[in-house]
């Protein structure tokens, strides 16, 4: 009798298998899916963008280069004060 429970325990650890296997495949599926979709999007939204046909997202400023502003130099001699 105790090897037909070791049967049957084998049996479901392999139906086990085989349901991770069908699941993962699919959330693996999925997800390849939505990265293919993500990409196309970008690309399909910078080609629409640079025709002018969909309207840049409010608050970004797009295609404009803003000349970066360096802080002054100040020039001049100066001492190191020893502190006491």
């Amino acid at each position: 009798m105790p090897w037909i429970s070791q049967m049957l325990g084998f049996a479901v650890l392999f139906i086990g298998i085989a349901l991770a296997l069908w699941v993962s495949f699919w959330i693996l599926l999925a997800l390849f899916a939505a990265g293919v979709v993500l990409v196309v999007w970008v690309h399909l939204k910078e080609f629409l963008l640079k025709k002018g046909i969909l309207n840049p997202t409010p608050g970004i400023r797009q295609g404009v280069d803003e000349e970066v502003v360096l802080p002054p130099v100040i020039e001049g001699d100066y001492k190191r004060v020893d502190s006491e």
